[in-house]
């Protein structure tokens, strides 16, 4: 079966079977010991923890392709073996990159990725946690509330009659409909504040709940 591999992650599919054989295992040893986050830069960080003399700008690239590998895999439904057998046959029989798999290097490619694909429990489940986060229409992005003081003027236009205070909430947003980073504007005043602080509280009370009971279940909960 062949697999379509853009260029720019044949490199980094070159670098995997480049690693020499203490510093791979060192990387197996690390994935081995640790767990699934919410975010992949956290993953990341994590890893990079484990592994003395790696950056986070060296490992990242490889790491993004061997995600990108299991979401090939899920929607697939390919074992780890066979999508690691399906990359080598591709890398070998590729016009401008067949050099770097010919030989012993395919069968190492193979075989090491037969391993990376290998963590279900926490590199799949890191690679789809994010997605899965993000499907909703609007993915929050930040927020702001600018506060001004708005003056009322009655019969007098020279002189203000009276003021009050005004909370502009801003919230930014990205839109899962291809149209960009968005923003919604409300106007709130200390009642609405008020009312907004309650229900974060109350959601963070849900929270502290919810995961007492995964935690009571030994399912991972990701933060």
């Amino acid at each position: 079966m062949a697999i379509s591999i853009p260029t720019t992650e044949f490199e980094n599919l070159a670098k995997i079977v480049g690693y020499d054989d203490v510093f791979f295992g060192a990387l197996i040893k690390a994935l081995g010991e640790t767990k699934a986050t919410l975010t992949r830069s956290d993953y990341l960080a994590d890893l990079v923890s484990r592994l003395p003399g790696t950056s986070e700008q060296a490992l990242s690239p490889v790491l993004n392709t061997i995600y990108a590998l299991y979401s090939l895999k899920n929607q697939n439904n390919f074992s780890a073996g066979d999508l690691a057998r399906h990359i080598k046959e591709t890398a070998i029989n590729s016009k401008d990159h067949n050099e770097d798999f010919s030989g012993e290097k395919g069968s190492v490619l193979e075989q090491r990725l037969t391993v990376l694909l290998s963590y279900d429990n926490s590199l799949a489940v890191t690679a789809k946690a994010l997605t899965v986060m993000r499907e909703h229409q609007r993915v929050f992005c930040h927020a702001r509330i600018l506060t001004d003081i708005r003056p009322l003027f009655a019969n007098n236009p020279d002189q203000p009659s009276a003021a009050m205070i005004v909370h502009n909430l801003q919230i930014g947003f990205k839109n899962s409909e291809g149209k960009g980073h968005q923003e919604f504007y409300f106007g709130l005043d200390d009642e609405d504040l008020n009312l907004m602080a309650e229900i974060i509280d109350r959601a963070k009370r849900k929270s502290k709940a919810l995961k007492a009971v995964l935690n009571d279940s030994k399912l991972a909960c990701l933060e």
